[in-house]
């Protein structure tokens, strides 16, 4: 309703969508070419996030043809994140210790800062750079262990080296079934990081 309203009226419609539409997110280097995921009956897929987001992509630029600018963007972080999920990091790397962290080593972290995120928004409507935009940061690649080393580092009057604890590393060279009191360091680890959280208290 909203959209036919809008049609013969707005000059252009800008849609923020999320780099959620490719999930699951099977190859590592992903641009504008790659076609997001559907399937065959969207309404089989009602609580996919991805599958959600593509279809309000395509109804924006079917409402709008010629006129839309989606934007992708990945995490989002900054002022008012009300996800916590980035500030977590820096507050419990400032505790030290054992930090409980996802994936492996290796794998790469991307976010943007939402300040950037709207400048750069607000300048492509100035522009009337139509077309579909994903956004993720930093521009040279960035694995879990060294953002959590940067955060680390960034911090003032930091402690030593945080112990990171990787869950995929850990289940996968079965150090857990081999080792009693590294399952007992893992489910603590688990158990300080849901609590953690404010949302989880």
């Amino acid at each position: 309703m909203s959209a036919s309203l809008l049609k013969e009226r707005a000059q252009l419609y800008m849609y923020v969508s999320s780099t959620g539409v490719f999930f699951p997110y099977l190859r590592s280097r992903i641009d504008e070419s790659v076609k997001p995921v559907l399937v065959e009956d969207p309404s089989k897929a009602w609580s996919s996030f991805g599958v959600r987001k593509t279809l309000s992509e395509i109804e924006a630029e079917n409402a709008f043809p010629g006129k839309t600018i989606i934007v992708r963007p990945h995490y989002i972080i900054g002022p008012d994140d009300t996800t916590y999920r980035f500030p977590y990091w820096p507050q419990r790397v400032q505790r030290g210790g054992e930090v409980l962290a996802p994936g492996r080593r290796t794998d790469h972290v991307q976010f943007v800062d939402v300040r950037d995120l709207t400048e750069w928004m607000i300048r492509m409507i100035e522009e009337a750079a139509t077309g579909i935009y994903n956004v993720a940061g930093p521009h040279s690649p960035m694995s879990m262990a060294e953002f959590l080393a940067q955060v680390q580092e960034s911090l003032t009057n930091s402690p030593s080296s945080p112990i990171l604890i990787l869950v995929f590393e850990i289940v996968e060279d079965n150090s857990l079934s081999r080792n009693a009191a590294r399952v007992e360091r893992f489910a603590s680890a688990a158990r300080e990081f849901w609590s953690f959280l404010p949302y989880h208290k």
